[in-house]
């Protein structure tokens, strides 16, 4: 495993999915992912882990990060569970 500073040094590196949850995890750090498919399955695999919000990617920054802190406000505990948050569908107005 790796320890907080090879991971920053490693961030451009091509790291197993299951090791990134695994230190998450280690951390007591929720995972933030635009690899939503891939942590979708590890979540299923693994599931004690400390929390997986799986993002669709957006160019609206600022909307992302509003809905990202609003699924955290809307599960404070993040233990064991995967929160998907979703670029707003533009044509029905839905998230």
């Amino acid at each position: 495993m790796y320890s907080q500073r090879e991971m920053l040094v490693k961030a451009d590196q091509s790291i197993p999915d299951p090791q990134v949850l695994q230190y998450a995890s280690e951390v007591e750090r929720i995972l933030l992912t635009f690899n939503k498919w891939d942590f979708v399955k590890l979540h299923e695999r693994m599931p004690d882990h400390a929390g997986i919000i799986a993002c669709t990617e957006d160019r609206d920054t600022e909307g992302l990060a509003k809905r990202i802190h609003a699924a955290l406000e809307a599960n404070p505990d993040m233990k064991g569970k995967l929160v998907r948050v979703k670029r707003p569908n533009l044509l029905s107005g839905t998230t």
